[in-house]
C-alpha cells in the first residue's frame, strides 16, 4: 500500500524518466543498428561535426521546467489539502470535546435528578437542567455527524460517539431499575455499588472515546503536515 502511494505521488517524475530513457535508447539503437546518426547530429553536433552542449542543455532545461511545474503544482495541492485538513480539525475538535463533556455531565446530573424527591421543586429544577444538557449533547452530536464523514478512516472516532449516544437512552432505565429493585436508595446512591457500576461503565465509554479521538487527531495532524 505504501509503495503504491509513493508510486502515485512520484508518477510524473517516473514518466519523465521513462520517456527520456526510451528516447536515449532509441537514439542508441538507431546509431548502433542502422548507423543512423541524423538525430544525434541534429541535436548534439554543429556544422563542423563537433559536439555541442546546446541540444543536451535544451533537453535538460525542458525536463527541469516540466519537473518544476509538476513540483509546484504538487506543493500547491499539498498546501491546500494541509490547510483544509487543519481547518477541519479546528472545527471538529471542539464538537468532540463538547460532546463528551456534556455526556459526562449528563450522567452526573441524571443521578442527582433520580436522587431528588418526585414532585419536589428540586426535581423540577433537575429535570430542566437535564433538558438543557441534552440539548447541548444533541447539538454537538449533530455537528459531529455533519462534519465527520462515515468512512473507514473515521470508523473508530464515530464508533465511540455512536456507542455513547446509544447508551444515553439507557441511563434512565439503569437508574430506575436500581431504585425500583432497591439496589439504589435516595440520598445514599453515591455509596451504592450498583450506581457506581453504572457511572463507571458510562465513564469508561467516555474515556475510551476521548483517547481514541486524541489518537485520531494526532494521526490527522501528521497527515496534514505531510500534505497527504
Amino acid at each position: 500500500m505504501k509503495f503504491l502511494k509513493w508510486l502515485w505521488k512520484h508518477l510524473f517524475i517516473i514518466i519523465i524518466a521513462t520517456v527520456v530513457t526510451i528516447f536515449m535508447g532509441y537514439l542508441v539503437i538507431r546509431w548502433i543498428c542502422y548507423k543512423d546518426t541524423y538525430l544525434y547530429r541534429y541535436l548534439f553536433q554543429d556544422a563542423n561535426g563537433k559536439f555541442v552542449w546546446t541540444g543536451l542543455t535544451a533537453i535538460v532545461a525542458i525536463i527541469t521546467l516540466a519537473i518544476n511545474a509538476w513540483d509546484n503544482r504538487r506543493k500547491f495541492k499539498a498546501d491546500l489539502v494541509s490547510k483544509s485538513r487543519i481547518e477541519w480539525m479546528n472545527t471538529v475538535r471542539p464538537y468532540i470535546s463538547d460532546y463528551y463533556e456534556n455526556f459526562n455531565q449528563y450522567v452526573y446530573e441524571y443521578m442527582l435528578f433520580m436522587n431528588s424527591i418526585p414532585g419536589s421543586a428540586e426535581r423540577t429544577e433537575r429535570n430542566e437542567a437535564l433538558t438543557k444538557r441534552m440539548h447541548k449533547i444533541k447539538k454537538a452530536y449533530y455537528n459531529i455527524k455533519l462534519y465527520v464523514p462515515n468512512s473507514k478512516s473515521n470508523k473508530k472516532l464515530l464508533k465511540n460517539i455512536e456507542l455513547t449516544w446509544y447508551e444515553l437512552g439507557y441511563i434512565g432505565p439503569y437508574f430506575e431499575y436500581g431504585f425500583d429493585f432497591g439496589k439504589i436508595r435516595r440520598n445514599e446512591q453515591m455509596q451504592q455499588s450498583y450506581s457506581k457500576v453504572v457511572i463507571e461503565y458510562v465513564s469508561s465509554l467516555s474515556k475510551k472515546g476521548i483517547e481514541e479521538a486524541s489518537k485520531y487527531f494526532k494521526d490527522e495532524w501528521e497527515h496534514a503536515k505531510n500534505g497527504d
